[in-house]
C-alpha cells in the first residue's frame, strides 16, 4: 500500500527523516517546499556519485533555487 504525503507548507518544515531521504534520492518531492529544502549538492553527490566532491562545494544550500539549479545543470 503507498502511502501519500501532504508535504510540509514550508521548506524549515520539513522533518529532518524526510528531508534525509530526499536528499538521499530515496523519495521524491511532493510539493515546492519540499523541492526548496533539498540539498542539490547532496543529492547530486548520490545521483552520480563521482561528482561528490564537486558538487559539494559548488552548490551551497543557501544559494537561491534558481543559481542551485543552474549549478547542477553546469557540473
Amino acid at each position: 500500500m503507498m502511502v501519500t504525503r501532504k508535504g510540509s507548507l514550508k521548506p524549515i518544515d520539513v522533518p529532518i527523516d524526510v528531508l534525509d531521504r530526499l536528499n538521499s534520492g530515496a523519495i521524491e518531492t511532493v510539493n515546492l517546499a519540499e523541492c526548496l529544502a533539498v540539498d542539490f549538492g547532496i543529492l547530486m553527490g548520490q545521483v552520480v556519485p563521482e561528482l561528490a566532491s564537486v558538487t559539494k562545494n559548488r552548490i551551497p544550500p543557501s544559494d537561491g533555487i534558481t543559481k542551485r539549479m543552474a549549478a547542477m545543470g553546469h557540473s
